[in-house]
């Protein structure tokens, strides 16, 4: 099937031929290629494309043979063939043995840019986080008092000044502030004697 393509130029008329037959030979047993061997391939038929737009009668197989002639025949000087396909598979075995796994690669990019300042880590305890909630409580519960009061101030001139409609609008927002005033000191209060007890 493939002597059809290696001597001419490609012809899609002929692909659509074998199209069934490819694509059944597929089904029956799918692979796929490592990411190198895809890179290499791709890279292959770009110069291939290049060489062929450049030169018409370039021919790839003509162009590789000195190679693999020279692979193949100096016997004498390398060792066998089988020697030396062993030598460079225990030399990818051992390149990969000794390659870093994974994980140690994450562990050094992480540690790298913990140092670069990339990455910062925040340390909460909890203490500090029952201090800050009581803070929180406690400058809530102060501006409630705070505007409760203003407005209970307010209504109170109001009445002195004689305006008692805007007055009685100032104290039941004032008796409104009060109440949540007070629900807020309960809560602060809460808040406090849970801690004690958490602490203890």
């Amino acid at each position: 099937m493939l002597d059809e393509f290696t001597e001419k130029p490609i012809d899609f008329q002929a692909f659509n031929v074998i199209k069934d037959e490819l694509y059944i030979m597929f089904e029956q047993q799918p692979f796929r290629l490592p990411a190198e061997m895809t890179f290499l391939l791709k890279s292959l038929t770009t110069l291939d494309g290049v060489a062929r737009a450049l030169d018409p009668e370039y021919n790839l197989v003509d162009c590789a043979q000195p190679f693999i002639k020279s692979v193949t025949v100096s016997k004498q000087e390398r060792g066998s063939l089988v020697g030396e396909l062993t030598k460079q598979a225990r030399d990818f075995i051992n390149f990969k043995f000794n390659q870093p796994s994974r994980a140690e690669l994450f562990i050094s990019r992480l540690e790298q840019r913990i140092e670069e300042g990339e990455i910062k880590f925040r340390v909460r305890s909890i203490e500090s986080d029952r201090a800050l909630k009581r803070v929180n409580f406690a400058l809530k519960t102060l501006i409630h008092g705070c505007w409760s009061g203003f407005t209970l101030i307010s209504g109170i001139l109001l009445i002195i000044a004689g305006k008692n409609g805007w007055a009685v609008f100032f104290l039941v927002i004032a008796g409104v502030g009060v109440v949540i005033f007070l629900r807020s000191l309960l809560n602060l209060s809460i808040r406090e004697r849970l801690d004690r007890m958490a602490e203890q």
